[in-house]
C-alpha cells in the first residue's frame, strides 16, 4: 500500500464543536473498549526499520475514545515513519463518542481505513522470511504486515465519516442500524438494581446526527436508512451503497 508519509498533528478536544452536545448514553455492549496501537505496514523482514507505521484503532468506541486517541497520537507523533492514517475495526459503541472521534480525524486531516494490519504469528524475527496466514472468511493468503479485512458497524460508521479520506476495501464490512439510548433512573432498593429504560434516539439527536453527516460530506439519506433498521438487526452496506453514500472508496 502506497501512501505519502505525513506527520500526525495533534490538537485538544476543547476546540471540538460536538463536545457540548447533550446526548443520552448510547448502549455500547460488552465488547472491549477501543484501544490504539502503532503497527508497521509491510513485513519487517523485508523493509526493516524503513517500514511505515500507522495507528490501529480496535474495539468499542466510548465517550472517552477521542481524548484517548489524542493522547496516544501525541505520544506516537515523534515517529517520523508515522503516516497520518488510522485503521479501524469496531463493533460500534457510543454515538456521541464516535462523532467526537470522527471530528478529531477531520481536524487532523486523517485518512481512515476500515482494515487491520495482519500481525506476525510467533517465532521468526527481523531476519526471518516473510510470514503469512490464510483469512478464514475469504481464503485469501495474507502476508504479515499487509492489510486484511475489518468490520465497522453501528456507531463506528460515524467515526469513519470524519476521515479526510475514507477507504473501505471491498472485503471489509460496514453495517448500520438505529441508534438506541439507555436512561438510568437510579437504584431501586426494592428490586435491588438500577432501573433503566431503553428508547430510540430523539428527533433532536437524529437531526444532530444528520447535521454531522452533512458536515462530513455524507449523504444524509444514510441516517434515514440506519434509523429504519431495528437496533437488534444490522444492515451490511454493499460496496455500491458505500460509494453512493460517499462513505469511502475501495482504494487509496
Amino acid at each position: 500500500m502506497k501512501h505519502p508519509g505525513m506527520k500526525l498533528l495533534v490538537m485538544t478536544l476543547s476546540t471540538l464543536p460536538l463536545a457540548c452536545l447533550a446526548f443520552a448514553t448510547m448502549i455500547t455492549g460488552a465488547q472491549a473498549q477501543m484501544k490504539f496501537t502503532v503497527n508497521p505496514l509491510g513485513n519487517e523482514a523485508v523493509c526493516g526499520d524503513r517500514c511505515p507505521v500507522v495507528i490501529q484503532a480496535q474495539g468499542r468506541i466510548t465517550g472517552s475514545s477521542a481524548a484517548e486517541f489524542v493522547a496516544f497520537a501525541k505520544q506516537a507523533s515523534g515517529d517520523r515513519k508515522l503516516l497520518n492514517m488510522v485503521l479501524i475495526h469496531s463493533p460500534g459503541g457510543s454515538v456521541l463518542g464516535s462523532m467526537r472521534l470522527g471530528s478529531v480525524f477531520r481536524s487532523l486531516g486523517t485518512t481512515v481505513v476500515v482494515a487491520r494490519v495482519q500481525a506476525g504469528g510467533g517465532g521468526g524475527g527481523f531476519f526471518s522470511a516473510p510470514r503469512q496466514t490464510t483469512d478464514s472468511r475469504t481464503g485469501q493468503v495474507i502476508p504479515e504486515g499487509s492489510l486484511t479485512n475489518a468490520s465497522c458497524n453501528s456507531a463506528c460508521v460515524y467515526a469513519v465519516m470524519g476521515g479526510k479520506k475514507r477507504i473501505v476495501p471491498e472485503q471489509s464490512r460496514m453495517g448500520i442500524h438505529r441508534m438506541q439510548a439507555e436512561q438510568n433512573f437510579g437504584f431501586d432498593p426494592v428490586q435491588g438494581r438500577s432501573v433503566t429504560a431503553i428508547s430510540k434516539g430523539s428527533t433532536e439527536q437524529v437531526a444532530a446526527l444528520k447535521r454531522y453527516a452533512r458536515t462530513m460530506g455524507i449523504d444524509q439519506k444514510l441516517i434515514d436508512i440506519a434509523e429504519s433498521i431495528p437496533h437488534e438487526e444490522i444492515k451490511i452496506l454493499s460496496p455500491a451503497e458505500v460509494r453512493s453514500f460517499k462513505l469511502g472508496s475501495q482504494k487509496l
